[in-house]
């Protein structure tokens, strides 16, 4: 296969997957809805306790007007986009060691016979084909960009509604396939974004990319001097244990299973780009 089509291939496709994010970033903070400032609390030592910590910061936000994100949390967009990327980077190697089966050698062959094709055409010709039927059975892995999209617009939201001071709350969906990391995160108390081990669709729940839950601005907040609900050691529990997802010595790709259709997740025109490119990976 031609190494600098394969390289070609892998630069396009993790250009689509990092402006799917970032355009499904934007979606979400545009769909926050801003809360009004909140006056600045009674300064007399007598009544009142200086917040400290998370809990100041967010209160100092929560008294100015809210400002918009300009740019993705940069952490966050990395550690989104890290199941997609591996997965593209296992393709790309499947890729590399393509070879033609017999088959495609003999339809080679023939076209060469018939003058579709040169004779010394024809290994490229065969390789060319070998990378169209790889497409063929793989075109559903090609479109991770559904779980990017959800995990960028979750953290759109979510990063616009910290930047308000706001705390946030996990919401599993309320059907038997929600997993028990989601169903943990789900009986945890509103916390601030800094707190929360994971955003939906990040990949460090059981679920993986195809977690379907949502970060959402909680009816409760901050106490009037900063204090945030209380965690017991259970909840203390499950958030380190997600956390510890993030270490990339315990961080594995875990690549979602086929769907039925093989190749109706990509777009005609997405499909069609993609094979253009694969088109170059014939000859050496």
């Amino acid at each position: 296969m031609n190494p600098g089509a394969i390289e070609r291939f892998h630069a396009a496709q993790s250009r689509n997957l990092e402006q799917t994010y970032d355009h499904a970033w934007r979606q979400g903070v545009a769909s926050y809805e801003p809360q009004d400032p909140e006056p600045a609390p009674d300064k007399n030592p007598a009544v009142a306790t200086a917040p400290v910590g998370t809990g100041a910061a967010l209160l100092t936000r929560r008294q100015q007007a809210y400002r918009e994100p300009a740019a993705p949390d940069a952490a966050r967009r990395a550690r989104a986009l890290e199941p997609a990327s591996a997965g593209l980077a296992k393709m790309t190697d499947e890729l590399h060691q393509l070879t033609p089966t017999q088959e495609h050698m003999q339809t080679a062959e023939a076209a060469a016979r018939s003058g579709e094709i040169d004779a010394g055409d024809m290994d490229a010709y065969a390789e060319a084909l070998a990378a169209g039927d790889w497409l063929e059975s793989n075109a559903w892995r090609l479109d991770a960009g559904d779980s990017v999209a959800w995990s960028g617009e979750q953290a759109g939201y979510a990063e616009a509604a910290d930047a308000d001071g706001q705390l946030l709350e996990w919401l599993p969906e309320s059907d038997e396939h929600v997993c028990e990391d989601c169903g943990s995160l789900g009986e945890l108390p509103p916390m601030p974004l800094s707190d929360w081990p994971t955003t939906p669709g990040s990949g460090d729940t059981a679920c993986n990319v195809g977690c379907r839950c949502v970060l959402q601005v909680s009816d409760e907040q901050l106490g009037p001097n900063g204090e945030l609900p209380p965690l017991s050691q259970t909840q203390e529990g499950v958030i380190s244990e997600i956390a510890s997802r993030r270490e990339p010595a315990t961080t594995g790709y875990r690549e979602s299973q086929q769907p039925a259709a093989s190749s109706a997740a990509l777009s005609p025109d997405r499909l069609a780009a993609v094979r253009r490119v694969l088109a170059g990976m014939g000859g050496g």
